[in-house]
């Protein structure tokens, strides 16, 4: 008793190879040049201060950029905003209290409120 599959397989006009175990091929012409992966190319040259890679006459204008921004990452220092926002004075008040030169003032709230509840 043939199936419906096997009647099928014997009147059909396209018939295909056999696929059991077989890898599909890929060819490197025609359409399918876009699915075969490129070896890299060798005139890459690799940047002296990152290490990412170029063409060779791209690589001197990347190593011009690449060394400005590495000098302008080492030259910036901690932003302090405490000093941007505070007048002088108000600075140096800050910093006294901070390095505790000048005690602070004692909050006398729970003295006032025992005085309260007595009443």
């Amino acid at each position: 008793v043939r199936t419906q599959l096997e009647d099928h397989k014997a009147r059909c006009k396209f018939r295909t190879a056999p696929t059991d175990n077989v890898a599909p091929k890929l060819s490197t012409t025609g359409s399918n040049e876009a699915a075969v992966p490129k070896a890299p190319e060798s005139g890459l040259v690799p940047c002296a201060i990152c290490s990412r890679t170029f063409a060779a006459d791209r690589v001197a204008k990347h190593q011009k950029i690449c060394r400005g921004a590495a000098r302008r990452s080492q030259q910036r220092s901690v932003f302090d905003a405490r000093s941007r926002r505070l007048d002088e004075e108000a600075l140096q008040k800050l910093q006294a209290v901070s390095r505790n030169e000048e005690p602070a003032k004692r909050s006398e709230w729970r003295e006032r409120r025992e005085a309260t509840r007595q009443m």
